[in-house]
């Protein structure tokens, strides 16, 4: 089981959930998923664009 660290990851960026979806074209629903649901599980995919946007590795 992995723990996504997105909401550790904007905090210590200083930005938001709606920076982070315009710079990912990732919809603001699923990064809040990300941020407040500890069962959800995104897709590689949206992974690698959260990853590449926040310039941190994937895993």
């Amino acid at each position: 089981m992995y723990r996504l660290r997105v909401k550790d990851v904007l905090k210590e960026r200083g930005v938001t959930q709606s920076w982070l979806a315009r710079n990912t074209k990732v919809n603001e629903s699923m990064i809040r998923r990300m941020v407040h649901d500890p069962n959800y599980m995104p897709s590689a995919a949206t992974l690698a664009q959260v990853a590449k946007a926040l310039h941190v590795p994937m895993e």
